[in-house]
Order: C-alpha cells, then sequence, then structure tokens
C-alpha cells in the first residue's frame, strides 16, 4: 500500500517538474514572438478557473465502479474538454460498455452525482486575480464551456464573484453549437457574441488546460494559452504544438504585458497590503531626498 502511495507521488512530482521546464521554455519563446494585439478573452472553465477535473474523476470513478470498470486517467484526459454526451460514448467504447449500457443511463447516473460534489470546487490559482484585473480595465472577457447550463448552476453556485466579473458564459448544450470540442464552434460562436467583436480571431486569446480544447482554439485561429493540469496531462498535444501561443503554470506566471495589455494594478492584484507599503517607502524616500 505505501509502496503504490509513494510511487504515485513520484510520479506526479516527475510530471510536475516536466511541466515546469516545458513551460519555462514555452514562455520563453513567447517573448520573443510577434504577434497581434489580444482585445478579447475567451477562457475555458473546467480545470482552468474551478478546479473541478479531481471532482469529475471521483463522480465518473463511482459510476464506472457500478459496470464493474476503471476509470483511469488515460480516458480522463481523452475526453478532457468535451461535452457530456459525446465523452460518455467515447467512455463507453474505450471500455467495452458501447450496447451493454447507453450513453442516457450513464449520464443520469453522473448527474445524480453531481449535486454532492461539484459546490465545494475551489477557484484555481491566479484566476480571480486575473478576472478582476479584466473587469477593472474593460477588457471583453467570456467563459466557454463543454459543461451544460444546468451543470454550471451546481459547480458556480458557490463562486457568484467570478460570474460577476464574467457575466457572458456560453455552454455546451448552447443550440447554436453542433460540435463540442476539439471543433472550433464553441470559441467561433463566442466570439461573434461579443460586442464589440474582435477584428480577426487572432485578437482573441483562448486560456485552456485541455488537449481538446487547445485543438479547438487553434482550428478557430486565436491565440492560444495552455495552463495544463500536471496531475493529468503535463504537455500540450503533438499535433498543435507548434501553435500554442504560451504554456504557464498556473495564471499566477501570467503577465497580461506579453499579449499587449495593461500591467497588472495592486488594486486587482490581491496584493494590497504589499502594495501599500511600496507606496509609504517611496513616500519615505521622497522626504529623506527633501531634506538633502
Amino acid at each position: 500500500m505505501h509502496i503504490r502511495l509513494f510511487s504515485r507521488i513520484a510520479n506526479f512530482s516527475s510530471r510536475c517538474v516536466h511541466l515546469s521546464a516545458y513551460c519555462a521554455s514555452e514562455t520563453a519563446k513567447m517573448i520573443d514572438r510577434s504577434l497581434p494585439k489580444v482585445t478579447h478573452i475567451i477562457f475555458d472553465l473546467d480545470g482552468l478557473l474551478i478546479d473541478t477535473e479531481p471532482l469529475f474523476v471521483e463522480v465518473n470513478k463511482r459510476v464506472m465502479a457500478k459496470y464493474g470498470k476503471k476509470y483511469t486517467t488515460d480516458l480522463k484526459i481523452l475526453t478532457m474538454g468535451m461535452t457530456l454526451n459525446p465523452g460518455i460514448e467515447l467512455l463507453l467504447e474505450k471500455v467495452g460498455l458501447t450496447g451493454k449500457v447507453s450513453v442516457k443511463d450513464y449520464a443520469a447516473e453522473y448527474d445524480a452525482l453531481l449535486p454532492e460534489l461539484l459546490p465545494d470546487c475551489l477557484m484555481m490559482p491566479g484566476a480571480m486575480r486575473f478576472a478582476r484585473y479584466l473587469a477593472a480595465n474593460n477588457i471583453p472577457r467570456a467563459i466557454c464551456t463543454g459543461s451544460s447550463d444546468s451543470e454550471c448552476k451546481v459547480k458556480l453556485r458557490n463562486h457568484k464573484e467570478l460570474t460577476d466579473l464574467i457575466p457572458m458564459i456560453v455552454f455546451g448544450d448552447d443550440p447554436e453549437i453542433h460540435r463540442g470540442k476539439p471543433a472550433p464552434d464553441c470559441f467561433l460562436a463566442t466570439m461573434n457574441r461579443f460586442d464589440p467583436k474582435p477584428e480577426s480571431p487572432a485578437n482573441v486569446v483562448v486560456f485552456e488546460d485541455s488537449q481538446n480544447g487547445i485543438r479547438a482554439a487553434v482550428a478557430a485561429g486565436m491565440q492560444t494559452v495552455m495552463i495544463p493540469d500536471a496531475r493529468f496531462s503535463s504537455t500540450p498535444p503533438d499535433d498543435v504544438k507548434d501553435r500554442i501561443t504560451m504554456v504557464l503554470r498556473s495564471f499566477d506566471d501570467l503577465n497580461p504585458e506579453s499579449f499587449g495589455l495593461p500591467p497588472y494594478d495592486c488594486d486587482v492584484n490581491n496584493n494590497k497590503i504589499e502594495c501599500f507599503n511600496k507606496k509609504k517607502k517611496k513616500k519615505k524616500k521622497k522626504k529623506k531626498k527633501k531634506k538633502k
């Protein structure tokens, strides 16, 4: 038992170290690139703004166990970013339950467990700071998620500030979106709902944590920032790796000026005391200069 646990910890640590090194190299590349100025921001939701992915793993593990199957990390990575029904269909195919369990029955079991777990989800590091920054600077922003409207109501129940800061949300069950990620439909539909609209998709940056989401954003012709979760996927997908704008470990590593946006202000930086102390030090230095 202990050996297995230590092995898992070692594997997780290895993925984290690999991710840190990869992110550092990709961020360095970004500094040298000349890209169109970003005017609009689109966020994924799960695993990017709110930490729901481990909860989804637990839900799927419980449902799979009822059918005598195991839900693995590989299955998680495969379906991340997909809308519910196509994701379930793929899961059932991969574990050999196609024709034995219907998508409808699996979805019913899945939905029944969500209210028990999802309301407890937490914000991801640095996400709220960036959301406050965008609102303070009146930068157009939206959330584009593969989750349904009803599911989002459950998991965002305790995150009213987030939905106040980013009120525009495009859901996975939106009738205008016929294909989920990795197709670009959801991001293009979100872009077209901005008022005013961006000049081109290249003026939009999409923040994503999943491989399917990154593929969708790249296919939409938008700039992309991947903030992968080391627990599930440590690097971007090989097929679009060269077209990703930036890879970060978390929002804490983000510098808005990299995209031609204003710098962070201390008032939205969750660092008011530190900013206040810096201002006091500056005032003291000025007084000393005057005395001289």
